[in-house]
């Protein structure tokens, strides 16, 4: 087993595996979690640290995702959480950075599911302002 000081993972010399890369290495977590699984794992599979420790490969700190969005999701929930809010009622806004509840967002409604926006509606109608304004012009 290596040590990837890029990415900091631990990696494994695994040439048969779907998921190796150029070199025949895969992440160490995910031979892991597909032993736990007992197959490999899908490519839109990521395996999750629930600690956050990239290199604490054990079997109880990992959680297989179906997705990138749902492994991102697990990610936004946390940091909500971390910061004293409730996940199934708030979420952290990108601009202001407070922890807020879901009625100071823009909603929609779609496919049976609502969308929140990342910015607080203070935020956002502020950014409307300056971009009305000319004080905020996009790359």
């Amino acid at each position: 087993m290596l040590f990837d000081d890029y990415n900091g993972y631990f990696i494994v010399y695994a040439p048969e595996n779907p998921r190796a890369n150029s070199s025949g290495h895969v992440n160490n977590c995910v031979i892991v979690a597909e032993k736990a699984l007992g197959r490999y794992l899908d490519r839109k599979n990521r395996v999750h640290h629930v600690n956050e420790i990239k290199s604490d490969d054990s079997n109880s700190n990992l959680v297989i995702c179906e997705d990138e969005n749902y492994h991102r999701l697990i990610h936004a929930r946390t940091r909500v959480a971390k910061a004293g809010g409730d996940p199934d009622k708030e979420k952290i806004c990108s601009k202001c950075k407070k922890v807020l509840s879901f009625y100071h967002f823009y909603s929609r409604f779609i496919k049976q599911k609502h969308y929140y926006s990342d910015e607080c509606k203070l935020c956002a109608t502020q950014s409307a302002k300056n971009r009305q304004h000319g004080i905020y012009k996009p790359l």
